[in-house]
């Protein structure tokens, strides 16, 4: 009788530790499968300022978001992105003077330009 509930005992340990063992292994397994997910890094370039981000994919606007995160001004509607898919590179351009008129200006000159 005292064989059979130390056998019983020592079982219920091996199946606790293996049980253990398994939900370590499990949870080792996603958080190096969510470390990898982020697995494109690329550059946002705002000016003087650059930002170092990671993204699930090339895209710019998870790069733009990304660059949020790290404190980067919001974009205004006269604000240019041009996205570099070889180097995930976003690279930012804003207008020197950001008057509308100066800016309705431009695209009057640049609509003549392309009209004559």
């Amino acid at each position: 009788m005292y064989y059979k509930r130390q056998k019983r005992k020592l079982c219920l340990r091996i199946g606790l530790l293996a049980a253990a063992g398994v939900l370590a292994i499990a949870f080792i397994a996603a958080v190096v499968m969510r470390a990898t997910a982020y697995s494109v890094s690329g550059t946002v370039l705002d000016g003087e300022d650059t930002y170092s981000v990671k993204a699930a994919k090339a895209d710019p606007d998870l790069f733009l978001a990304a660059a949020r995160r790290q404190g980067m001004q919001e974009l205004t509607i006269y604000d240019t992105a041009e996205f570099d898919g070889q180097s995930n590179t976003l690279t930012l351009c804003a207008p020197l003077n950001r008057s509308p008129m100066r800016i309705l200006g431009f695209l009057s000159l640049a609509c003549d330009t392309l009209l004559t």
